[in-house]
Formats: structure tokens, C-alpha cells, sequence
């Protein structure tokens, strides 16, 4: 009896140690599972600092994003090959950026531009080049694209504006610097490329340009005097001669001139004697002037001088005795002044 109730209890304290073992190792493996799931949760959410405030936001697989991606893509290495200004530096800068999102293919089209003068053509005239996007139609299945937009070519004389169709597909490469989007632009190629507007530009500055250096010429030059016997200049030469000869008879500019004339022709050597003496008397006393303003050192004195000296001018004045004088209408009274 006493033996049987031993090994019904041995199997007792045997069952609840298996039930407390197994108990054990349900409870670890559910605890790992949660842990792991609490992790993946927790790698899935991205804050943001908004200033010093933190933005919970959603992490998302590229296959959820591969369309905006490819997209941005797409319409960022248009940007970089198709804006050009006439800045080789510049230039080289927009290809280099270029080239990391496109195959071998982009490179073919580059280097044939290049060497059919395209690049030296735009710094050679001046010409600004710009893209502007109107769609992009992409396939995610086949992972192939098709590019519409339109180019604007400003030069000095017009501003053109061109189609571009453009199409090519899609790889995927790991993501850099470089390549943000972890695509890789293969198989690209041009479909249409056309223009659709020429609007010419006003020539203001042509026309201007040369009206302003001919005049200019006539300041600085002066203009060749007409032949008075030529038929296009005889009525306007007639016309000042007479308009000339009015004005010396209203202001009797010719009877003066006339008999400073007479003069010269009579005493020639005291003429040219007052006239050259004249000048020299002039230039002298220019001379004269220019050295005294030279020589001439005023005294330099600061504000805090000038203004104790006008003080010590006013203490004077106050101190100074008064005059007295005799008032003639009173009898015998003086008044102080």
C-alpha cells in the first residue's frame, strides 16, 4: 500500500514537472515571437524631426513606391541632358550628373552631339537650352517608359520650341549617391524630336545699337561739311547762311567784327601783340591761382576748438564795460546803452 502511494506520487511530481517544462517552453517561445514581432514593427516606423518634433511616418517597400520612383527617374535625367547654358563647366557638369542614371546608350547619343559641334554651337551663339515635362508613361510590368515634353531653345534672334518623344526601360542597380532612385535607365533612344514654334525677337537693339554710334561719332568728330553747290544740301545752306546774317545785323555783331577786321589789317603786329597777350595774361594768372590754392594750408580744428573759442568770443562781449551816453533831449540825465 505504501509503495503504490510512492509511485502514484512519483508520477505526480513526473506530471507536473513535464506540465511546468512544457509550460516553460511555450511561454519562451511565445515571449521570442512577440519580441521578434515587436523588432519588425519597430524597424518598419520612421520618425522625422519636424524642427524638434518627431513625425511618425510609414515605411514602404520599393515595389509600393516603383512607380513615383521610376518616374522621378525619368524625368531627372532629362533634366540633366537637355538643360544647357552656354558654360562648358556647366555643361560638362549636367552630363557627368547625366551618365550615372543612364547606360551606354545615353553616352552614344552624347558623344555623337558632340561630335557633330552640338555643345561648341551652343557656346558659340549663345544659346540657353530648357525641358519642361508634360507626361511619362510607364509600364511596371515590362518596366519600360515613354517620355513627352517639350524643349525651349533661346537664342539672340528667336526662341524655338521643339517636341521631344523620347522612350527606353528601366533596371534596377543598387542605390548611391549618384543614383538615389536605384534605377538605370537601358535601351534609350528618340522617337520624335521636332519643332512646333519659331517666334522671332524684336531687333531693338540692332537698330538702336548704330544710331547711337553714329551720333556719338558726330560729338566726337563732327559731321563733314556739305558742298553748297550739291542740290540736296543748297536749301538748307541758303536757309542758314540767311538766318546767320539776320542775327549779326539785329545784334551788330558784323559792324564790330568788321572794324576789329580793319583793325588786323592796319597795325597787324599790335593786333597779334594784344591778341597773344591776352593768353598769356590768362594762363599767368590761372598759374597764379593753382599756386596759391596749392600753398594754401587752412587750420584745422576740431568742433570742441571751434566751439570753446566762439565761447570765450561771447564771454568778452558780456564782460566788457558799457558805453555811456548823454541823452540830449533829457536835462542832464545819462543812459546806459
Amino acid at each position: 500500500m505504501v509503495i503504490k502511494n510512492l509511485e502514484n506520487k512519483i508520477k505526480l511530481v513526473g506530471i507536473i514537472c513535464t506540465a511546468f517544462l512544457v509550460g516553460c517552453v511555450i511561454i519562451s517561445v511565445s515571449s521570442i515571437w512577440t519580441a521578434r514581432m515587436m523588432v519588425t514593427d519597430a524597424q518598419k516606423k520612421v520618425y522625422v524631426l519636424d524642427g524638434n518634433v518627431p513625425i511618425l511616418v510609414r515605411r514602404t517597400t520599393m515595389e509600393e513606391t516603383l512607380d513615383v520612383e521610376a518616374k522621378s527617374h525619368v524625368e531627372m535625367f532629362h533634366h540633366y541632358f537637355f538643360t544647357l547654358a552656354p558654360d562648358d563647366k556647366y555643361i560638362r557638369y549636367t552630363m557627368e550628373k547625366a551618365m550615372y542614371l543612364v547606360d551606354e546608350t545615353g553616352l552614344a547619343q552624347y558623344n555623337t552631339l558632340k561630335e557633330k559641334g552640338f555643345y561648341s554651337n551652343i557656346l558659340g551663339t549663345s544659346a540657353v537650352f530648357s525641358i519642361f515635362c508634360d507626361s511619362i508613361a510607364f509600364n511596371k510590368e515590362k518596366m519600360e517608359f515613354t517620355y513627352y515634353g517639350r524643349q525651349r531653345i533661346e537664342r539672340r534672334s528667336n526662341i524655338l520650341m521643339r517636341e521631344l518623344v523620347t522612350a527606353g526601360q528601366l533596371k534596377r542597380v543598387p542605390r548611391t549617391e549618384n543614383n538615389p532612385h536605384g534605377l538605370l535607365i537601358v535601351n534609350w533612344r528618340t522617337l520624335l524630336n521636332k519643332d512646333i514654334r519659331d517666334k522671332k525677337r524684336k531687333a531693338t537693339i540692332n537698330t538702336i545699337s548704330p544710331m547711337n554710334i553714329k551720333g556719338f561719332r558726330r560729338m566726337l568728330f563732327g559731321e563733314k561739311m556739305p558742298d553748297r553747290n550739291d542740290p540736296k544740301y543748297k536749301e538748307r545752306y541758303e536757309r542758314d547762311v540767311d538766318a546767320g546774317r539776320r542775327f549779326a545785323k539785329a545784334t551788330r555783331i558784323d559792324k564790330a567784327a568788321a572794324k576789329v577786321q580793319g583793325f588786323a589789317n592796319m597795325h597787324r603786329t599790335l593786333f597779334l601783340v594784344i591778341v597773344f597777350g591776352f593768353a598769356i595774361c590768362g594762363l599767368a594768372w590761372n598759374i597764379y591761382r593753382l599756386t596759391v590754392v596749392y600753398r594754401h594750408h587752412p587750420t584745422r580744428r576740431t568742433a570742441t576748438e571751434m566751439q570753446d573759442s566762439v565761447l570765450r568770443e561771447r564771454h568778452k562781449m558780456l564782460s566788457a564795460p558799457h558805453v555811456r551816453r548823454f541823452d540830449t533831449k533829457e536835462s542832464g540825465t545819462e543812459r546806459p546803452e
